[in-house]
């Protein structure tokens, strides 16, 4: 059962500073002082204490603060060790320990998993200075046998393709490296071509030949790998009157082979990959799986369980079925808004599926879109789901893998076919130069096709790196995805998250619980070394506005670079927060340019300084925040411990937290020690 938890007042962490190094936020550290005890002596609570004679708690007898059956007592008047020895039944258990009779002093943050297959005495430990805790197993069933264990021990996995220094671009909001390109070829106005420099929710011009007169400027921040947002061929403008936005983002694909000509098309990324290779950075693709643009439209309905808004998109245009024949004109009610239909409520047929019959609702393409897609086979509307609009907090998990993201075109993952089309699609791009995925919406997609697509991946290129994008807080969602996939990584959003609110002062017990969660992770295939670290996102927005209202914003925002940078990892830098970014919200909001534009509607925002963002170009490589990535990057690239080396938690009190980095062969130790109070 989950348990409330309310963080204290925050308070600076008591360190003893031994010098050597110091960076913004971050200092090398001697140590901790012993901490006073607290009044109420630690207590070990879990889903066994009714089986102890406890009462009252969350569950019936169960995780009770207040039982002196697990109340542990302290090993020696000055020892920071307390203990307590229980004897528990067979059986499937979870427990922590709490402080304080408060749940905002749990530890660890998860709850510990204890599987018995008899009864067994057990000596449960807790250190109040490091907030660890151990289990002492007083008995076994037999003596030891070390080759028994043989097979089970493993040297860590450190992938061979990890150790980056990301810089995740948005290519439109970069730099426009060819002017010829900014229309895409179309001709028309902005509804057509998708581009209008003075509108946030149009294409402004960047493209990949700005990304290829800026390499200075990115590799000169320490960047080793080029992360691009999508860039295949998108429809160039969805939605009517003031709905109208263009594809600029990059996820509402038609064309899965080419490259967008916003963009410039794909003999720039040839390009690009060739200049990068040059200079030792990689590049990466955001690619996506789970749906296409949102071409396919519904006429009518198989269940009266659906129903459907109107989405009359004027004029008398026609609509075809699967078969090629009209269905309807525009003015009849089908489209985008329609309400999710549940697999339970309508099944599909049993044997072959039929696009008219199989689904609830009755699916059709606008006339001119019938073969708008490539390749060929998205055109066929029986590889679509066709269940409807899930909503953007999805109520379940089929309406999360099988509606449609924001009425686009969920393909049906579940599918071998679809299985097969998109595995054929991502390896002609691997086999392009193409150095590693960065995977869109990966939640919204059946885990069976992960499975599937990453074995396939893995195996065409075992040197490939791919990471997901799992939008998650929970450690023990995130991480299936690398134990049970063949993916290396996922992107660490539960660090995010902890990240965020710690640099508001937040609890350093917060860090300390996250990163004791990281054997979620280990297996002898994938480790929490190699998750893409990051601080914002082109989605939830820039680390300056999710920090909005605090004091010292600058300080903070450096603080959380040097944590990206010193924790556990492959740091992602949000392209323009090194020069200081902040926006206004997110999506669009966090999506400003970076190129000189007279019409750039983000001029007067201001950035983390207080100046105005104005209408000139952001290549400035002696911006504070620059300068001190820049740093950071030449700190990991000369101590490897810092890149892969193991983490080991030094403890937490207040604000403050430590930790040190060792590295496997040299055996140096790296300590560190942050503090994101407003006292010394």
């Amino acid at each position: 059962m989950a348990r409330t938890q309310r963080r204290t007042n925050p308070r600076p962490l008591n360190w003893l500073v031994a010098g050597a190094l110091a960076l913004s936020g971050a200092a090398i550290l001697a140590g901790p002082a012993r901490q006073a005890k607290a009044d109420t002596g630690p207590v070990i609570t879990g889903s066994f204490q009714s089986e102890l004679g406890c009462t009252g708690g969350a569950q019936a007898g169960d995780w009770v603060l207040d039982c002196p059956a697990t109340a542990m007592t302290q090993v020696s008047p000055t020892s920071n060790l307390w203990s307590v020895t229980l004897t528990l039944p067979a059986g499937d258990f979870a427990y922590k320990a709490v402080e304080g009779a408060n749940w905002a002093n749990a530890y660890p943050a998860e709850d510990v998993p204890l599987h018995l297959d008899q009864a067994t005495e057990l000596k449960f430990v807790f250190d109040t200075g490091t907030k660890q805790v151990g289990l002492d197993i007083g008995q076994l069933a037999g003596a030891y046998q070390a080759a028994d264990d043989a097979a089970n021990i493993h040297q860590p996995a450190v992938d061979a393709a990890g150790g980056q220094q990301f810089y995740f671009v948005l290519t439109d909001r970069f730099k426009d490296g060819d002017p010829t390109n900014n229309e895409g070829g179309l001709t028309g106005d902005r509804l057509v071509t998708g581009y209008d420099p003075a509108d946030s929710a149009f294409y402004m011009g960047g493209d990949i030949q700005g990304l290829i007169q800026e390499l200075d400027y990115i590799q000169n921040l320490g960047t080793t790998a080029i992360w691009l947002s999508p860039s295949f061929t998108n429809r160039p403008v969805q939605g009517v009157g003031d709905q109208a936005t263009a594809g600029y983002h990059g996820y509402w694909i038609t064309d899965f082979t080419n490259i967008d000509p916003h963009l410039g098309g794909n003999a720039a990324l040839t390009q690009l990959i060739t200049a990068a290779h040059a200079r030792g950075i990689k590049v990466y693709f955001d690619i996506i799986a789970n749906h296409t643009a949102d071409v396919t439209k519904y006429y009518g309905t198989n269940t009266a369980a659906a129903s459907i808004r109107n989405e009359n998109l004027g004029g008398d245009v026609a609509c075809y079925d699967n078969d090629g024949q009209a269905v309807g004109p525009a003015s009849t009610p089908w489209g985008g808004g329609q309400t999710y239909v549940s697999l339970a409520q309508y099944p599909f047929n049993n044997g072959s599926v039929d696009a008219d019959t199989s689904y609830p609702y009755k699916p059709c393409r606008p006339e001119g879109t019938q073969n708008l897609l490539v390749p060929s086979e998205l055109n066929d509307l029986t590889l679509y789901h066709n269940r409807g609009d899930g909503i953007m907090e999805y109520a379940g998990p089929e309406e999360a893998t099988l509606g449609d993201f924001n009425s686009l075109d969920d393909l049906a993952t579940d599918d071998p076919r679809v299985v097969a089309l998109m595995t054929d699609i991502y390896t002609a791009w691997m086999d392009m130069g193409v150095d590693g995925f960065r995977i869109d919406t990966v939640k919204h997609v059946d885990f069976e096709f992960w499975q599937q697509f990453t074995q396939v991946i893995a195996a065409h290129d075992p040197d490939f790196f791919t990471f997901g994008e799992v939008f998650e807080g929970a450690v023990t969602t995130t991480s299936p995805y690398v134990r049970d996939t063949d993916m290396n990584a996922v992107l660490d959003f539960p660090l995010e998250l902890t990240l965020r609110d710690y640099l508001k002062g937040g609890a350093g017990s917060s860090l300390q619980g996250l990163f004791q969660a990281d054997d979620y992770y280990t297996t002898d295939h994938s480790d929490a070394r190699d998750l893409p670290t990051f601080l914002d996102n082109h989605d939830m927005g820039r680390i300056g506005y999710l920090l909005a209202g605090q004091s010292d914003l600058d300080k903070r925002v450096a603080l959380g670079h040097s944590l990206m940078f010193l924790v556990r990892g492959q740091p992602v830098v949000y392209y323009g927060d090194e020069q200081g970014f902040v926006g206004s919200g997110g999506d669009r909001a966090a999506r400003q340019v970076m190129f000189a534009n007279a019409a750039n509607p983000f001029a007067g925002e201001a950035d983390l300084y207080g100046a105005a963002l104005g209408t000139g170009a952001h290549f400035n490589q002696t911006s504070p925040l620059y300068e001190h990535i820049q740093d950071l990057a030449a700190l990991r690239q000369q101590y490897p411990a810092l890149v892969t080396g193991a983490q080991i938690d030094l403890g937490a009190q207040w604000s403050g937290y430590a930790f040190s980095r060792v590295d496997r062969t040299e055996q140096r130790e790296f300590v560190v020690g942050v503090n994101s109070g407003t006292l010394p």
